[in-house]
């Protein structure tokens, strides 16, 4: 054990020093950029002191100079001046790095689409969303799909519906740390009034999700703030099947563990309900756990946001077909491999949109916004 925590250990002081390195190009593009945008300023200033100066000057033969420029920006603006200011309303400033965007678009789930997610929603069902344009997405979803598609989502969560004040005692019930000898170990209970304190969020549709900052709750209306959204709900009845694989130990007496029995030893159906209930109680239990920055382990103390919703439903994922599976960058296998479920592992066992009920046991596309393949 303390060769694996010393192990642990340095391979920590490694990546952050990797990540110290890859900053230090970063601050010179932050530079660059303060020294361009310093030198648009220049130029603007140049733009409106310009006229006059070339006026007086040369004549005002050079002020020919600057029609081409004023009819390509007036582009069917009544005035200049309304040509300026539509075009000042399409810029956006960026503290770090330090720079101006011309017309950076915005978040493609607009407001129909966010009323139709909040009428659809039913407590325990899934989301999954993506944006354009972020780094980490790139790669992601290189990640995410299999066999090397490329996937169209970078994040899930688990809709849970209201959550009120009284709940925030349930809070991190089941919060663990890691001790010194690397064994996971119920956390203190100061640990778990923090998490409750700073993760917890009462709210008449609440997400719980796991981000950099650990599983915590979220505002729907927040979450929804992306460019693209599936909602991805259980069948009516889960029925008992063969073949059961048990990837989490499950404690006797928990939700979990009564729903695992229903199915593998009575054989029981189980009622969608029943599932949602036992999946919210172990979200909750969970508010405060560390996300899993290695990505490929299906462990019980930390997790990616898709492997929290795997263990959310870890009493039935054998029996709606959620397996972790073979992933890689790039589809190349010995490109950073590993085993683990991904937001588009969720959505390849879903039926397909407008699917009443499935009799496999599939989880089934609710709502999903354009332009998803």
């Amino acid at each position: 054990m303390t060769t694996l925590f010393c192990y642990n250990g340095l391979a920590r002081l490694l990546y952050a020093f990797l990540a110290g390195l890859i900053r230090i190009p970063f601050w010179l593009y932050v530079g660059w950029c303060a020294a361009g945008l310093a030198a648009m300023l220049v130029f603007f200033a140049a733009l409106v002191a310009g006229p006059a100066l070339l006026a007086k000057k040369y004549g005002l033969g050079l002020l020919l100079l600057y029609v081409v420029p004023l009819i390509w920006g007036m582009r069917g603006q009544p005035s200049p001046f309304a040509a300026f200011m539509a075009w000042i309303g399409t810029l956006k400033a960026f503290r770090l790095p330090p720079c101006v965007i011309e017309n950076p678009g915005a978040y493609q789930i607009k407001g129909k689409d966010t009323r139709a997610i909040l009428e659809a929603l039913m407590p325990g069902d899934i989301l999954l969303r993506g944006y354009n344009g972020y780094v980490d997405g790139f790669f992601i979803r290189r990640l995410s799909g299999a066999g090397g598609k490329v996937g169209n989502f970078t994040h899930a969560a688990l809709y849970v519906g209201k959550l009120e004040e009284k709940e925030r005692k349930l809070a991190a019930a089941d919060l663990r740390v890691q001790n010194e000898a690397g064994q996971w170990l119920g956390a203190p209970e100061e640990m778990k009034e923090k998490a409750r304190r700073n993760l917890f969020e009462p709210g008449a549709q609440m997400v719980i999700h796991s981000m950099g900052q650990g599983v915590h709750a979220e505002d729907i209306l927040t979450f929804c703030r992306c460019d693209q959204l599936a909602i991805l709900r259980l069948p009516e009845v889960i029925c008992p099947d063969d073949g059961h694989q048990e990837l989490f130990r499950l404690r006797e007496g928990t939700p979990e563990y009564a729903l695992q029995r229903k199915l593998t030893e009575t054989r029981e159906e189980i009622p969608r309900k029943e599932a949602v209930r036992s999946a919210i109680v172990s979200a909750v239990g969970k508010i405060g756990s560390a996300y899993d920055f290695e990505c490929g382990s299906i462990e019980d103390h930390r997790f990616t946001c898709s492997e929290f919703v795997y263990y959310c439903y870890r009493g039935i994922h054998h029996y709606i077909g959620l397996l972790p599976r073979h992933h890689s960058l790039f589809g190349v296998g010995w490109l950073l491999p590993r085993e683990t479920v991904t937001p588009d592992d969720l959505y390849a066992i879903s039926a397909p949109p407008g699917t009443d009920e499935s009799p496999e046991n599939k989880l089934i596309v609710v709502w999903q916004s354009a332009g998803i393949n």
